[in-house]
Order: structure tokens, then C-alpha cells, then sequence
């Protein structure tokens, strides 16, 4: 409960990726773009996961996880219609062009995909880079 309060919004990102995790059938697969320290790998643990990150933030206060794919979110080097899923959580706020991340995510999800970006990213994508959130 106190982690729902004081960690509200990673609190709540959680929630939501745990409910899609729920969603993906073990013969899927997917994509997690701008993994960074790859949290939400154990919730996909049914399923064929793969991670997507930069790996140039430096400091002792950001580590990375075991990263498949070291590439600008613009540019991911995977093959054309390879993913089910693209998992986006809070990566397009920090995107200088969005619009080029979600036409590489096009790119790279299969006919009848699901692109699962979280609710900030989400407001990266309808508000045109504005950041709406209230915390």
C-alpha cells in the first residue's frame, strides 16, 4: 500500500505491464523498447522476450540489463514483422522524434499486433511530445 502512494506512477506502470504480460500467449513474442535495467522480464517469462535499449546513459544510479538489441529506438536493428508485442514504457517521452520510434515499432510487429505503450508514452504520442502528467 505505502509503495502505491510514494512510488505511485512506477507503481501503477507495473500494474499495467503485468496485466498485458497476462494477455501474451506463450508462443509470442516480444519486444521491450528502451529496456533499460529489464524490470518487466520476469512477467514475460512464459513467452519469447527480447530487450531493446541505447546503453548510453552512464552513472552509478542507472544499470542496464542483458540488452539483445543496442540501438537508437529509431533505428532497432530487428527484422521487418518479427514481434507480436512492442512493450513502450516511458521510452517516447525521452525520444527527440517519437514519430520515428513508433514507425520502427510499425515496422517491426506482425499483422494483428498489439503496440502496449505506457500511459506517458502514450501522452508523448497524442499531445505531440507535451508532458501532461500531473507528477
Amino acid at each position: 500500500m505505502i509503495g502505491s502512494i510514494f512510488h505511485f506512477n512506477d507503481y501503477n506502470r507495473g500494474r499495467f505491464v503485468a496485466e498485458i504480460a497476462k494477455s501474451v500467449r506463450p508462443s509470442q513474442r516480444v519486444f521491450d523498447a528502451g529496456a533499460g535495467p529489464c524490470k518487466y522480464k520476469p512477467l514475460f517469462s512464459h513467452c519469447e522476450f527480447k530487450t531493446q535499449d541505447f546503453c548510453s546513459y552512464t552513472g552509478s544510479e542507472h544499470k542496464y540489463g542483458e540488452i539483445d538489441s543496442i540501438s537508437d529506438i529509431t533505428s532497432t536493428l530487428v527484422p521487418d514483422a518479427s514481434f507480436d508485442m512492442i512493450l513502450s514504457t516511458e521510452v517516447l517521452e525521452h525520444a527527440p522524434r517519437p514519430d520515428l520510434a513508433i514507425g520502427a515499432f510499425a515496422r517491426s510487429i506482425t499483422l494483428f499486433s498489439k503496440l502496449c505503450p505506457s500511459p506517458r508514452d502514450t501522452e508523448r504520442i497524442v499531445c505531440g511530445g507535451a508532458n501532461l502528467s500531473p507528477w
